[in-house]
């Protein structure tokens, strides 16, 4: 066991180096195989840290569906992530983002991204918790959405 703190930070920076490492080439090698068609990343441990990676990738390689299913993006920063990527894709038409815990402020985030993507014609965001306030900015920015 490792007794020394510096130690123990040293061990979980490498293991988040690790996992962003894995993370990222797992994602450039399913969207380059997938070529143009469905991506399949669930229960992959992808974290926050992948966003930028998968979407810079689903672009490049102009994949249609991505399924995020089960991963760890989390209400810390996942969700604004995905919903930035999400103002700016042309290529993404199915999105699949069950349990990630995204949160409420990420379902607002979702919301504003959502009133202008006029590509995703597919988008599941059950079991996020996404609570009321995530809800209705869902709800409102649908409104004027006519591709969802």
């Amino acid at each position: 066991a490792l007794s020394n703190p510096n130690d123990k930070a040293l061990v979980t920076s490498l293991e988040d180096k690790m996992i962003e490492a894995y993370g990222t080439a797992l994602v450039e090698v399913k969207c380059k195989a997938a070529g143009g068609e469905a991506v399949d990343l669930q229960y992959k441990m992808l974290r926050p840290m992948h966003v930028g990676a998968l979407f810079a990738a689903v672009e490049r390689y102009q994949v249609a569906e991505v399924d995020l299913g089960y991963n760890q993006l989390g209400a810390a920063g996942g969700g604004a992530l995905v919903a930035a990527a999400l103002k700016t894709n042309t290529t993404l038409t199915s999105l699949d983002l069950r349990l990630n815990n995204l949160g409420p402020v990420a379902g607002m985030a979702l919301a504003e991204a959502l009133k202008g993507n006029t590509t995703l014609t597919s988008l599941d965001l059950g079991w996020n918790n996404l609570g009321p306030a995530g809800g209705m900015a869902l709800a409102e920015a649908l409104k004027g959405n006519t591709t969802l």
